[in-house]
């Protein structure tokens, strides 16, 4: 604690002497001095954000998220992953297919969600002829059948096809639907091997959906998501509809989201190179199911199933679940350092990439050493930030450079202001 408050007097030392415009702060304190003092007073200040102020609704939004993690994040996607995650296969029911099957006209683009049941179930029939001896892990549905299709609440012919292909094939494969607190029309009819699911993904008020709902409340039971479910098994959650949730809770539920790039044949591809795309026009071309965790949805403008994403693009729900269960399998859940150990990372991190650049450095203006020591600094957190999404940790590299960029300005001014007075000084004796 001495040794603290040390540090402290020799930090209200360093203020005072900028108010009072003495020298180059750096000649007058020394570099090991002065790399200690600034470094402390940076992870200081980062620790009183963490600590107080990141589960700000208004904060997270404006500092944290856009200028912190969605960099960070965007930058992550692009680079490839080959981890031994299990192999994802996505089939969209796409205009391309809808049009096929004369659902959409040439010219005009679907309005709405617009899946016939019996379309549903003939894709079922279809799939399951192509899986025969190599039956996938799971199959998720990604329609959410809250009601008949007649308009008058009627359980239709078409509605029948449907429920009968979910019963056939949930006998030789795990089969999942998703719900919400509504119960579902087909719910009465399902066998008891079908399992009824969470799918719901967390936008923020920006608009942008950067994770999931580890769970949705229903008749007062927990109905778990399917990332945590395919992951992590069935875990029990409380339900309180008026909970709040703070920022690590939050970042529990981060989904790293890759790059997807259209290639020249129109087709998808992910930069997690387990998942694989397919239009389900092109069933035929599907291989390797086995073990393999197939999700079905829609994949179009007009479907009501579309999100914006953290890395600027927009996908479909289905889409979206792919890379939610992908790093689900990753890392679990995404976490952050506890702040004390934050704050004893980024004091001897800021201290000792400050005092080696201005060791190595042979510039003498005080000015462009600062602006040195900030862009080394911001290269090197910038790279572990990185580097830590890759082992599940959340490392802010932006918000404790902030208050390394102040202390550089205020340095700065104090340098100007010094020279200016100094000038004057010599004026006047002349």
């Amino acid at each position: 604690m001495k040794a603290l408050r040390k540090f402290y007097l020799e930090l209200v030392k360093l203020v005072i002497a900028i108010s009072k415009n003495k020298s180059d702060l750096v000649q007058k304190y020394g570099k090991f001095k002065f790399s200690l003092i600034l470094g402390l007073a940076s992870a200081f200040c980062f620790f009183i954000f963490n600590t107080f102020l990141s589960n700000n609704e208004f904060v997270r939004k404006n500092f944290i998220d856009t200028a912190d993690y969605d960099i960070a994040i965007k930058t992550h996607s692009f680079i490839k992953s080959s981890d031994k995650t299990p192999k994802i296969i996505v089939v969209l029911i796409d205009e391309t297919y809808l049009k096929k099957k004369n659902l959409s006209k040439a010219d005009e683009p679907l309005a709405a969600n617009f899946t016939p049941r019996d379309l549903l179930a003939s894709l079922l029939d279809e799939l399951d002829a192509r899986t025969k001896d190599q039956e996938p892990k799971a199959v998720l549905l990604d329609y959410y059948l809250a009601y008949p299709s007649d308009i008058k609440g009627k359980v239709t012919d078409d509605d029948r096809l449907l429920i009968n292909a979910l019963n056939k094939y949930s006998q030789r494969y795990k089969i999942y639907l998703p719900t919400q607190k509504n119960e579902l029309f087909l719910e009465p009819y399902l066998d008891k091997n079908i399992t009824l699911i969470s799918t719901t993904m967390h936008v923020n008020s920006d608009n942008i959906t950067r994770g999931y709902a580890k769970f949705t409340c229903k008749n007062n039971n927990s109905i778990p998501h399917i990332a945590v479910a395919l992951s992590s098994g069935y875990e029990s959650f409380y339900c309180d509809d008026n909970k709040s949730y703070d920022f690590s809770q939050l970042l529990s539920t981060r989904v790293l989201y890759k790059k997807i790039t259209k290639l020249k044949n129109g087709s998808l591809k992910s930069n997690y190179e387990n998942i694989s795309i397919y239009s389900a026009d092109k069933l035929a071309t599907i291989s390797g199911f086995k073990d393999a965790i197939m999700l079905i949805g829609s994949d179009y403008k007009g479907s009501g199933d579309i999100y914006q994403t953290a890395i600027d693009d927009t996908r479909s729900g289905v889409l979206a679940l792919s890379d939610t269960i992908t790093t689900a399998f990753k890392i679990k859940e995404l976490k952050q350092l506890e702040p004390i150990y934050s704050f004893i990372l980024y004091f001897f991190m800021l201290s000792s990439i400050t005092f080696l650049t201005l060791k190595l450095s042979p510039i003498k203006s005080q000015g462009v050493r600062l602006t040195l020591v900030t862009t080394v600094n911001f290269v090197i957190f910038f790279t572990i930030s990185f580097f830590g999404l890759f082992w599940g940790y959340y490392i802010p590299w932006a918000l404790p450079l902030l208050s390394f960029k102040g202390l550089e300005i205020i340095f700065a001014i104090s340098s100007y202001k010094f020279r200016h007075q100094k000038h004057h000084k010599v004026r006047r004796t002349k």
